[in-house]
């Protein structure tokens, strides 16, 4: 309800209470779960509460809402090019992260985070073993250690999400398309920092 009333018209005097309920509500949710729709519109609330506090009430509450957010990123596919629309992130270390990926082309593609200095071995991997029987059920990802994170192999015009937490080692883990044939081309760098 609070959602489709203006926030310049909610009550100053309410508005800590209000923080408070939101800040309470994101953290009892798994960080899995605090992109979802409904932690989404308490996101939304926080936003516009922040605007109407002062100085003061923004140092107070700004790092305790810091603290709950799971970074939604959006990576999506270029149409044509078999490339990600995103080829550089930053995240930081040891913190969860959620990756809201799309594909816009008329090719499959999938999305998996490798170890740093392993994105060849693991791209060749996936092209040996592109053709066994167990190949589309895996979504094209090969099975490897090396593989931190994955998606499902998305069809044309589909949708996924992948959380993820994040290393605590910072370096830059790459992330590339194993869809055979794919990773030369279809790859970018995820910047853990400190």
């Amino acid at each position: 309800s609070l959602a489709t009333i203006p926030g310049k018209s909610w009550p100053q005097d309410q508005l800590g209470t209000v923080g408070e309920a939101v800040l309470s509500f994101l953290a009892s949710k798994e960080p899995r779960e605090r992109n979802s729709p409904q932690a989404r519109v308490a996101l939304d609330i926080g936003s516009t509460l922040r605007q109407r506090l002062d100085d003061a009430g923004r140092r107070r509450f700004d790092p305790r809402m810091a603290e709950l957010v799971v970074p939604l990123i959006r990576i999506g596919t270029v149409p044509e090019r078999m490339i990600y629309d995103n080829d550089t992130i930053a995240v930081q270390a040891g913190r969860p992260v959620q990756f809201a990926l799309s594909n816009a082309d008329k090719m499959p593609h999938n999305f998996a985070i490798v170890l740093p200095g392993t994105m060849e071995q693991v791209g060749e991997l996936a092209e040996a073993t592109g053709r066994d029987k167990d190949a589309e059920a895996r979504h094209f990802i090969p099975n490897s250690t090396n593989i931190l994170a994955s998606s499902r192999l998305l069809q044309p015009g589909k949708s996924d999400s992948v959380f993820f937490a994040v290393p605590t080692e910072p370096g830059v883990y790459p992330y590339v398309c194993t869809y055979p044939g794919h990773w030369r081309r279809m790859y970018g760098a995820m910047y853990v920092v400190a």
